[in-house]
């Protein structure tokens, strides 16, 4: 039997600006050029810490998120992906390394480079193909950079993934239909289509507040999700993930290894991870104030990161809700694990299958098309208190 396969999601915080609808950890704060030494060190650490606390793992993905990772300087990158390397020896094409950029900072040279250091797979933020809409998404780019960017990086990687939002206060099933066929015309193999969330502290949130713009009601909302899943199928992009579609084979295998419940690391500010470990899955949390992180690393490694056990229900809600976002869903044997375990409602689960929010089929235990729209309800009806 071989190694467990693992997934190692590096955080870089930092960004040009700090979006109004964004809650990840991210800073809009300047940092000098001769810091990058004492960035890469850290992060190297961080890395070689998790490994020694956690070995016997076969690196399956990387994936470099934010903050804007196209915004890290090529040394740190580059020291970074040679520590990797020395670390988990493996051949390097058989890892896929995803590196999320902004369509500002892109460039057919800055790609090359990445693709040089052996970056795989790029991740796209254009969030919207609509010059109003960047506006008020806060945005520094506008349509026409998002469509260069799109171009520049098609010429330089076969496997790519654009993200767009959908639910913005205008926004009519008719509109974002028109936005997503355009979207679907460049011919990407992947999309995440992500809707408009309102969370506190971020820019967002007073104004939403005080009432200066609505979301569009849930009716529609559940309307502009059935037309997503429904024009991406017809133009051959799976919805194999609540918000993530693709042609066959061009799924994104880090976020795949999340839905599973498959191990992973985190490293970074505010970083998280799950690492399945003697029988138990410890949750893994990093600080998130990048020059505390940074020094707590540098500095004896102290604090740095909390290792927390989870206990089998904690676990059985984190394993429900992930694996039902797939479209695949669970398999039986895991859904009968957690059955077994006392995690499961088995009246509740009839219900749902009753309701037609849940079936069975094959292998698997999933959400109906119906189901999809009320995960959150779904999960919670299922696991006993």
């Amino acid at each position: 039997m071989g190694l467990p396969p693992l997934a190692l999601y590096i955080h870089w915080p930092f960004c040009a600006k700090k979006c109004p609808y964004c809650d990840y950890n991210s800073y809009a704060v300047g940092w000098h050029a001769k810091e990058a030494a004492l960035w890469a060190k850290a992060y190297i650490r961080a890395l070689e810490t998790l490994v020694r606390d956690y070995p016997h793992h076969r690196l399956d993905t990387v994936f470099f998120g934010g903050g804007t990772p196209s915004q890290m300087p090529l040394s740190v990158l580059e020291s970074l992906l040679s520590a990797i390397h020395d670390v988990f020896p493996a051949r390097a094409d058989a890892v896929e390394m995803t590196l999320e950029a902004n369509p500002r900072d892109i460039s057919k040279g800055l790609l090359q480079s990445y693709y040089d250091l052996g970056i795989n797979r790029i991740s796209l933020g254009v969030q919207s193909f609509d010059d109003d809409e960047l506006m008020f998404l806060g945005r520094d780019h506008n349509a026409k950079v998002a469509r260069d960017a799109l171009d520049a990086v098609t010429t330089v990687f076969d496997r790519y993934s654009i993200d767009l939002m959908y639910g913005l206060p205008h926004h009519t099933t008719a509109l974002w239909q028109g936005r997503l066929e355009e979207a679907l015309s460049l011919g990407t193999r992947h999309l995440s289509l992500y809707q408009l969330t309102i969370e506190p502290e971020t820019g967002f949130y007073r104004p939403f507040q005080r009432g200066d713009y609505k979301l569009p009601e849930n009716s529609v909302l559940a309307d502009l999700f059935n037309t997503t899943h429904e024009l991406c199928a017809d133009r051959g992009l799976v919805g194999y993930e609540i918000s993530s579609f693709a042609v066959s084979g061009q799924e994104c295998r880090h976020n795949l290894h999340y839905w599973h419940y498959n191990s992973y690391f985190g490293i970074g500010p505010g970083s998280h991870g799950r690492v399945h470990h003697n029988g138990q899955t410890h949750a893994l949390a990093s600080m998130k104030n990048p020059a505390a992180w940074r020094e707590g690393i540098l500095n004896e490694r102290i604090g740095v990161v909390e290792k927390i056990p989870l206990t089998p229900s904690e676990a059985a809600l984190e394993r429900l809700y992930m694996g039902l976002r797939l479209r695949e869903g669970l398999n039986r044997s895991v859904f009968q694990d957690l059955q077994n375990g006392g995690h499961i409602d088995l009246a509740a689960y009839q219900a749902l299958c009753a309701q037609g929010l849940m079936a069975e089929g094959g292998e698997t235990v999933f959400l109906t098309e119906k189901g999809r729209l009320r995960l959150d309800g779904v999960v919670v009806d299922l696991l006993k208190a």
